[in-house]
């Protein structure tokens, strides 16, 4: 997992349910 840096939840939130529609390779 890539280190988290000020993500609130919310954010975080977001940018896992938009992997789900956008697979982002890192």
């Amino acid at each position: 997992i890539i280190v988290i840096y000020n993500l609130s939840i919310t954010e975080l939130v977001v940018v896992l349910v938009g992997a789900q529609y956008f697979p982002i390779q890192t």
